[in-house]
């Protein structure tokens, strides 16, 4: 754990009764983050009127400093690789584990369809085929799911299962606005908006909260408690509802984002006509504010720092289509006259503005 940074401290040493647990060590708290029994469904997920089904056929700064706001604009299509064939079977790290299925570039032609993995199926022991079962059943629900939906909701006999089944049930995109989701054999998500709910969000950042010394001096104590880190009834792993998050990934998907003020950011209806390598069928500043927004949430969380959605929705008012300024950008979007941001929000803003530049297109 990381000593205090600022005059934020995390101050919640103990939380609800029914999600607080006690590790020993910072190495037993992620262990048990690694191990901890999934079983939940998601409730009050984000509902949207045209989620179709699916199948086979189908601070006013300019400086681009995000080293801690790094999400999936860097999903960016690297010149380098776009040579390369459009199937591939490369290996992408997804936390711990390793998957060794076929990977293609958000350019590529084509997407795998399956047809090649049919004997292979077949050569997969009985433990490792009930896994397989599993997970297809998954994606006959949800086309495209992240590997943390699927360990969920698996009852898994074997831990090496999972990796030798992902291969035979679906296919990754290496970049883009679905990277590190298992994607359904036969689907391209390129092709229809509706697809804009399973996207990704991914941020590179640094889980551990920020701790007071002396109030969770684990070395000292031999205990460490963080409730609004740990898995709960009403803090399921993939899900994020603004108020707690279980700290076992980097990656959430739209459609399991509950938190009212990002789905009032979701639910726009200003959308790309034409899919984005970097955004998806959302427009640039749209995933700015989600991105921008959820990343301080998670910090406020993280750091135990009340966050007051007020605060936030003076920056709602940013386009979601921003079209950068030749000059500096001093609008003060969202404020009324002689209304001024606080130093939190136009640090926020200055993160909107280089995050919605750098996908402008």
């Amino acid at each position: 754990m990381r000593s205090k940074r600022s005059s934020h401290a995390v101050s919640n040493s103990s939380g609800d009764s029914n999600n607080n647990k006690v590790v020993k060590n910072k190495q037993e708290y992620r262990d048990k983050q690694g191990r901890a029994a999934y079983g939940h469904e998601v409730a009050g997920s984000l509902a949207f009127k045209d989620n179709a089904d699916f199948d086979d056929d189908n601070n006013d700064s300019n400086s681009d400093d995000d080293d801690d706001y790094s999400t999936s604009s860097n999903n960016s299509i690297d010149a380098s690789k776009q040579a390369c064939k459009d199937v591939e079977d490369n290996v992408s790290i997804l936390g711990e584990l390793e998957f060794t299925g076929a990977t293609v570039n958000m350019d590529a032609a084509k997407i795998p369809d399956g047809s090649r993995l049919i004997d292979k199926y077949s050569t997969l022991d009985e433990s490792t085929r009930e896994t397989a079962r599993q997970i297809h059943d998954i994606l006959e629900r949800r086309p495209i799911v992240t590997i943390r939906v699927i360990k969920s909701q698996l009852q898994l006999r074997r831990e090496s299962d999972l990796g030798e089944a992902l291969p035979v049930c679906g296919y990754m995109f290496t970049n883009g606005p679905w990277k590190k989701a298992l994607i359904k054999f036969g689907v391209d998500p390129r092709l229809r908006p509706d697809f804009r709910f399973y996207q990704t969000i991914s941020f590179r950042m640094e889980f551990d909260p920020v701790v007071e010394p002396g109030k969770h001096d684990w070395a000292t104590k031999g205990i460490l408690a963080f409730p609004k880190l740990l898995q709960g009834g009403d803090n399921i792993s993939y899900v994020f509802n603004g108020k707690k998050f279980v700290a076992d990934g980097d990656t959430w998907q739209v459609c399991d984002i509950t938190d009212t003020l990002l789905q009032r950011i979701l639910s726009t209806e200003q959308l790309r006509t034409r899919v984005s390598p970097q955004d998806g069928f959302f427009c640039n500043g749209t995933m700015a504010k989600l991105e921008i927004i959820m990343q301080d949430k998670i910090v406020c969380i993280r750091d135990g720092i009340g966050c007051d959605d007020d605060e936030y929705k003076c920056l709602l008012a940013f386009p979601d289509e921003y079209e950068p300024l030749r000059q500096r950008d001093h609008i003060s979007y969202g404020l009324d006259f002689g209304q001024r941001y606080t130093r939190k929000q136009a640090f926020l803003r200055g993160r909107l503005v280089n995050r919605a530049r750098r996908s402008y297109e």
